[in-house]
């Protein structure tokens, strides 16, 4: 199986796992198909998936930002993939902004 880890930071880079008294939550689909949806560990501001190789999209959301929810593709192109996609949450503003995504294989 491959890994897909998907963090919540703030403009700090400090991990961010709630806001207004509510977790963030990740929803994985593949093809509108929603085959996971998890909330953030509030320990560590990560969600983590095994999944098979493929296409996925990462869905972050929040009922108090501003959007509510963020989309980024991601590709698991083997069994031994390993993709950190990091959600960024600017706490001043309420936005639910960027993602950057690293790889290891």
């Amino acid at each position: 199986m491959s890994k897909l880890d998907v963090s919540i930071l703030d403009q700090t880079n400090q991990m961010f796992p709630k806001f207004k008294e509510h977790l963030f939550v990740a929803i994985v689909d593949t093809g509108g198909v929603t085959l996971f949806e998890k909330e953030v560990h509030l320990e560590s501001a990560v969600i983590p998936f095994d999944l098979a190789p493929g296409e996925y999209t990462v869905v972050v959301q929040h009922p108090s930002t501003n959007p509510p929810e963020v989309k980024h593709q991601v590709e698991l192109a083997s069994e031994n993939t390993y993709v950190l996609a990091t959600f960024y949450f600017d706490s001043d503003g309420n936005f639910l902004t960027s993602v950057a995504q690293t790889h290891q294989f």
